[in-house]
């Protein structure tokens, strides 16, 4: 039977290409033998090649062979010629009647997606589409940061893997997001515990990530979220407030933020001093973001004379300068500086703001207008949507992701940086993720395209190959709408997911979102999250036992929660059955947490659970 080759590009492409023409045409290259690398090849492109012609094996008579010189026999399968006038990172493909696959580039990572895109029209060989491809990145920069500071801190293998996942949806950037995660040499009091990441492993992961054309950009907050710093008595000298300020919307203690000080700025600089020289990237994200303490505490008087966002404005300029010094041109979170915009044209030449938003509605398109007109390079910053949602949210996940593209784009963003937060535990697992990272990756990659349509296979090529790896992306894009159910929406969050968190200080809050939940929405949402479950339970995902446990786990949780949010919204109870699940949920969390992370941050996260456990969610009914 005669094999129909599909017309459209993102069937077999993904990232879906800038442009691809078809020619109607079918080559059988199924005997071809050998990749042609261009003579002046770097070693991660011939690595990545080799990589590529060793996964093909299976498909090929034998195994396709790489090579920079013209071999004097054999057919040719791919022949890499370079061009210079292509954009950075853009490459032609194309595939005649007759001859190789030609691919031309002006650089090694052209080269590479390039392959990437020829490897996926071969995944038939023997029945491969004649056409030719124009592409080239809607974005400079694609990156992914990732919250390694509450809780989750992967191990070297996972974080391998994650990379191999990113450089497949074509990011180049990636971000590990760190307070206290880091081991400083004088300061072991404040990481104790956390198996954090040394010099040497930072140092391997960079040269790992260099391999795949990622850039590992260092990251260590520096003005605010220093909590894990501030708590120690060594430290309390250099928080802005003493005793800790309460945060009225969530009624927490905070004590996180450093007063604006010279002492401070020096503390800051010897940090830098250690960390910063580990990366052989000389861009360095000092965070900065939500510095709610300030002119609460120390600074109060300054800041009534100056002004809250100049006084923040000086101290991160000042921060900025030390960076500068060591060589590091700044990025930072754009929240604080947004209040007062006219104060933006003030920022110090050669930083960039990161402009944050995480909800479906963030005005991305009036915040990027603003920083375009400042004159300052900037960064879109969307979510993933799964922090504080166990499940994730699919509708507010897309919708985030295409509005940042979308008026990133229009308004002169250098790039997109895709965050994943771990808020209050990181319970959320990593699958729950991964349609997020490849929404946005591939959107970054071609601004115009529908890449919401083919996620499953983005998915899929990056995370779990094959046509059950399809199957679980729509599973797991299914369990993000367990959410919209609700007709109460929660900031960041879905509601069973605040409610597992935050019940306590909801409780005390005049606007606690359980004021609008209704048990007939808890109830749909607790039947649909049943319905997944069984369905998971029938028909797992073949050769892929630990998402098979991760999803069932998540599952269960969500339904502990919900059970527990129904009973507040006035429905049915069993404590008992309640309890026992959670246990069950608790002590499979712990173990699931091992297989991806290390045991830094596993005892909080438990905690987080077994906390939730000592809640009446009639505490709530009968206040």
């Amino acid at each position: 039977m005669k094999k129909v080759i599909s017309a459209d590009p993102a069937d077999r492409i993904f990232p879906i290409p800038q442009k691809l023409e078809l020619s109607g045409k079918i080559r059988d290259l199924a005997g071809a033998s050998w990749i042609i690398l261009p003579e002046d090849a770097g070693f991660p492109l011939k690595n990545r090649i080799m990589e590529t012609a060793v996964g093909l094996a299976a498909k090929f008579v034998s195994k396709p062979r790489v090579s920079a010189g013209k071999p004097s026999a054999g057919e040719l399968l791919a022949v890499m010629i370079r061009k210079k006038n292509i954009p950075s990172e853009g490459y032609q493909l194309e595939l005649k009647p007759a001859g190789p696959i030609e691919i031309k580039a002006a650089d090694d990572a052209g080269f590479f997606y390039g392959m990437q895109s020829a490897a996926q029209l071969l995944e038939d060989p023997a029945c491969v589409p004649c056409c030719r491809i124009e592409d080239r990145p809607s974005m400079k920069e694609r990156g992914y940061m990732l919250d390694i500071s509450r809780n989750k801190i992967p191990t070297m293998d996972t974080l391998k893997k994650m990379v191999r996942s990113l450089a497949a949806l074509r990011y180049n950037s990636l971000q590990l997001y760190m307070e206290h995660t880091f081991a400083f040499a004088a300061h072991e009091r404040v990481w104790a515990g956390f198996t954090p990441f040394t010099s040497e492993e930072i140092m391997e992961l960079d040269g790992f990530c260099r391999e795949y054309f990622i850039e590992l950009v260092p990251n260590l907050n520096s003005f605010g979220h220093l909590g894990r710093w501030l708590r120690h008595a060594e430290y309390k000298d250099l928080a802005e407030c003493d005793p800790p300020y309460i945060f009225e919307p969530t009624g927490q203690p905070m004590q996180a933020v450093l007063q604006p000080c010279r002492k401070s700025l020096e503390f800051m600089d010897s940090l830098y001093a250690e960390f910063l020289p580990n990366f052989t990237s000389r861009k360095f994200n000092i965070g900065c973001d939500e510095t709610v303490e300030l002119g609460k505490g120390k600074s109060a008087a300054l800041c009534r004379k100056r002004g809250v966002t100049r006084v923040y404005l000086d101290f991160l300029k000042q921060l900025a300068g030390r960076a500068a010094k060591r060589g590091f041109e700044v990025e930072f979170w754009g929240d604080i500086i947004m209040h007062e915009p006219a104060l933006i044209k003030e920022l110090p030449k050669h930083i960039t703001a990161l402009e944050w938003g995480y909800e479906a509605e963030h005005p991305f398109e009036k915040d990027t207008r603003t920083f375009r007109d400042s004159g300052v390079d900037f960064l879109v910053c969307p979510g993933t949507s799964v922090w504080n949602a166990i499940l994730g949210r699919t509708a507010n996940m897309t919708a985030n992701i295409r509005s940042a593209v979308r008026h990133g784009s229009r308004n002169g963003a250098r790039g997109i940086l895709l965050t994943d937060w771990g808020d209050f535990g990181h319970h959320q697992y990593y699958p729950v993720s991964w349609p997020g990272i490849a929404m946005a990756g591939g959107s970054a990659w071609n601004a115009s395209a529908d890449t919401e349509s083919k996620l499953p296979y983005g998915v899929s090529l990056a995370f779990a190959p094959g046509s059950e790896g399809i199957r679980m992306a729509e599973f797991l894009l299914e369990a993000g709408h367990v959410t919209d159910h609700f007709s109460a929406k929660v900031f960041n969050s879905t509601p069973f997911g605040r409610v597992m968190n935050l019940y306590r200080e909801q409780m005390k809050s005049k606007n606690s979102f359980l004021l609008r939940i209704k048990a007939k929405e808890t109830q749909a949402a607790l039947d649909h999250t049943q319905k997944l479950l069984k369905r998971l339970k029938a028909a797992p995902f073949r050769g892929f036992p630990q998402e098979n446990a991760e999803l069932e786990n998540g599952l269960n949780m969500a339904t502990a929660a919900l059970l527990f949010l129904q009973r507040a919204a006035g429905g049915k109870w069993d404590r008992a059955a309640w309890l026992d699940l959670m246990r069950q949920v608790t002590a499979r969390h712990e173990i699931l947490w091992l297989a991806r992370n290390r045991s830094g941050g596993l005892h909080e996260s438990a905690g987080a659970l077994r906390k939730f456990m000592e809640n009446d969610p009639d505490a709530w009914k009968n206040r």
